[in-house]
């Protein structure tokens, strides 16, 4: 089974998974695992998480399709072993039946050859008897003499067709037994090829089957360790860009308290310098001149804030271009997330 496969089948067990209950209890465990998966779409992690479960049930389907093909593949060549095997049973069954039946056949043989020489012989007496008859009846003896000289003659004839033809039948029931032998010898020789390009078959898929399984694991474990690298620098730009914000903060704060102290240091020396009159003109032209520092500051510290925020969306760019996503598509995400339109999605500038 392949890791990514979230299906187990036993090569052993391929007659029992291939049935309708076989099946049933593989969908149910199918079923059962995707309404288990909780997907989470907050996190680049769930959502990478949402992609690997649904090729999980793909390389499932692709394992079960697999055994599937190897199993009938299986079935066909056993089918053609099964032939085999009942042509040699029957061929076998006929040469044992012909060996068994021999003796009876050979015996029914020569009964029938007595009967026919029985028959022949009271046939010869019966002609020898009424041709004697006619011998003493009749002058013409050396006629009947000849006629039964050619009777002989016939009989010894038929009597030598009968040899030759039982002799032609041995030599042909040697010539069968001989023709039954090659064939037996053939299917034999056949069904050993059959047999031996079997396991040569069932061993380079049982080599594919292990092979394809460690090229899949492999990309699982690729594939995991570059989405862990993606995450690790997300994370590394992330804490940076929030130090560089903090620094920043903290730089201006100072810079405005320096400022204000300045204002008070100065208002104190106009205080003692002026009376009256001046005090309030004085005081009014360095509330003016705090505003316009801090104006000044401020515009300068929006500026660098921006200019962060560019750093920021360049960087978070560069990084989605980097994991496969489309610029354009990456661009409107990071400028929809900057403007709070995904609740629970923030960039922190």
């Amino acid at each position: 089974m392949s890791e990514r496969s979230l299906v187990t089948i036993e090569k052993d067990k391929l007659p029992e998974v291939f049935t309708d209950s076989g099946a049933d209890k593989i969908i149910a465990e199918l079923r059962k695992k995707a309404q288990e998966f909780i997907p989470d779409l907050s996190t680049v992690k769930g959502r990478n998480q949402i992609k690997t479960n649904a090729a999980k049930f793909s390389a499932s389907k692709t394992v079960v399709e697999d055994f599937r093909k190897e199993f009938k593949s299986d079935l066909a060549k056993q089918v053609k072993i099964i032939d085999s095997a009942g042509k040699k049973m029957r061929d076998v069954c006929d040469e044992l039946k012909a060996e068994v039946r021999k003796p009876l056949t050979e015996w029914e043989a020569e009964e029938a050859e007595k009967k026919e020489k029985l028959r022949i012989a009271e046939e010869l007496k019966a002609e020898q008897l009424r041709i004697a008859k006619e011998l003493e009846e009749s002058h013409e003896q050396a006629i009947l003499l000849n006629d039964l000289r050619d009777r002989e003659k016939a009989i010894e004839a038929k009597e030598a067709k009968i040899e030759a033809e039982k002799e032609a039948q041995r030599l042909a029931d040697e010539k069968k037994q001989a023709e039954l032998d090659r064939i037996a010898h053939e299917e034999k020789l056949k069904a050993d090829a059959v047999a031996e390009e079997q396991r040569k078959h069932n061993a380079k898929i049982e080599a594919e089957r292990l092979e394809s399984a460690k090229r899949e694991a492999q990309a699982i474990i690729d594939k995991e360790a570059a989405e862990k690298a993606v995450q690790d620098g997300i994370e590394r730009e992330r804490l940076a860009a929030e130090k560089v914000i903090s620094d920043a903060k903290e730089a201006e704060d100072k810079r405005l308290q320096a400022v204000k102290q300045a204002a008070i240091d100065r208002q104190a020396a106009i205080d003692k310098a002026t009376k009256d009159a001046e005090e309030a003109a004085a005081k009014k032209e360095l509330e003016r001149l705090a505003q316009e520092l801090a104006d000044k500051r401020a515009e300068e510290a929006r500026q660098q804030n921006e200019a962060n925020r560019k750093r920021v969306k360049r960087e978070a760019l560069a990084s989605m271009i980097e994991a496969g996503y489309n610029k354009q598509e990456a661009m409107k995400f990071i400028q929809d997330v900057a403007e709070g339109k995904f609740k629970k999605i923030t960039i922190n500038f």
